[in-house]
């Protein structure tokens, strides 16, 4: 019988140990999954799914950008209708510059689909979120947390990748510019406090009344031509630097 048991608890002691280190190994410890998956399930645990209900749009142009071949050095542009609306690749006459704006898109948005984004490992990427979140009544804190997510997520996924943090555009009605005003200061001082690039696109599209210049939108929110060529102007040495 001492036999037995002694046989016993060996067997239940290897077991535990089989186990402890399975769990150890998803939990990146073995790194026995890639970077990009490890974050995706931190971000899901920040990111609840009730919080963020994707929208038709949101989640077709996801699939379409999961089934879409990584190529090296990506250089990305991520965020809502505003990325969405250009052309980026033939605006910088580089196939290496991908588009991954969703119109309606939020900062949780990106975050759930930022698995995608890193697989690549891409070169550079340039962020301009949070109009909409601002639109939602998010305050301009929770935005900049999020903000901090998205940093560290992109960090833990892609390492040797640029992050470029642009800032909001101003409107002409969408919403208040003293909140745009007030989040792009917060998301300056956390780029600079993560030793990162904050593009200041703000000021290159502001009127006299400090609301966005219409010659340079089609409804007040959005660009038209002139208005991209003027952002392209504002972020081509960046986009263009080795």
């Amino acid at each position: 019988m001492k036999k037995i048991l002694i046989v016993s608890l060996i067997l239940n002691l290897i077991l535990l140990v089989c186990m402890g280190y399975s769990a150890y190994s998803k939990s990146g410890g073995l790194r026995s999954e890639n970077a990009a998956t490890v974050e995706a399930g931190k971000v899901q645990q920040e990111v609840p799914e009730q919080s963020f209900v994707p929208f038709p749009l949101w989640t077709g142009k996801t699939t379409l950008f999961e089934a879409l071949p990584n190529t090296p050095r990506e250089i990305i542009f991520v965020g809502n209708s505003i990325t969405d609306g250009c052309e980026w690749a033939e605006l910088f006459n580089n196939p290496s510059v991908k588009n991954r704006g969703i119109g309606g898109d939020r900062i949780k948005g990106v975050l759930l689909r930022l698995p995608e984004i890193t697989e690549s490992l891409p070169q550079k990427i340039f962020i301009q979120i949070g109009i909409n979140d601002l639109a939602s009544q998010m305050n301009t804190s929770e935005i900049t947390r999020y903000y901090k997510m998205l940093i560290d997520s992109i960090r833990s996924a892609s390492p040797e990748t640029g992050i470029f943090i642009q800032s909001v555009l101003p409107t002409e009605a969408y919403v208040k510019n003293d909140s745009v005003i007030v989040l792009n200061e917060k998301i300056n001082k956390l780029a600079d406090d993560n030793s990162l690039t904050f593009i200041n696109l703000y000021d290159k599209f502001l009127d006299g009344n400090g609301s966005l210049d219409m010659q340079f939108s089609y409804d007040g929110v959005h660009l038209n031509g002139k208005g991209y060529l003027v952002w392209k102007e504002v972020v081509e040495s960046y986009v263009n630097e080795h």
